[in-house]
């Protein structure tokens, strides 16, 4: 019987590691918001991401991210990663998007939920099965 705290105590270790690498996981994607640039400010400078109709005819359309450097004689400004300017003609653009910040409370929760199952299942095993979960409170 002396077994059970050292087992709670792994297990709640060992099961926090899907929450923490969801959050980790969600905080490297962009949040980013729909704008309509065309009549609202954006602060120069804001990271942005600008949906691009294709060139050429192709069927696929492009996402310009960066830094936004406002408008000027018909073109978007966008400064990329590397300090360099892109011209995007306005008539081109067809979105434009704010980056927020990041999606790190949907993997916190996508972790969590996958933690939830591991620890269903763990006590499910330990108890040869024999676990069942009253949800209507009778």
């Amino acid at each position: 019987m002396r077994a059970w705290p050292a087992f709670v105590f792994a297990g709640v270790l060992a099961t926090t590691g899907c929450t923490l690498a969801g959050a980790g996981l969600g905080a490297s994607i962009p949040q980013y918001e729909s704008r309509d640039w065309q009549h609202e400010e954006i602060p120069l400078g804001t990271t942005v991401r600008v949906r691009v109709r294709s060139v050429g005819g192709d069927s696929a359309n492009a996402d310009v991210v960066g830094r936004y450097g406002g408008v000027r004689e018909g073109f978007l400004l966008i400064t990329d990663g590397n300090d360099r300017e892109h011209a995007v003609p306005i008539s081109d653009v067809l979105s434009l998007d704010v980056k927020t910040g990041s999606e790190w409370k949907k993997g916190l929760l996508l972790g969590a939920t996958a933690d939830t199952v591991i620890v269903i299942v763990a006590l499910a095993a330990a108890s040869g099965g024999n676990v069942s979960v009253n949800l209507a409170g009778h």
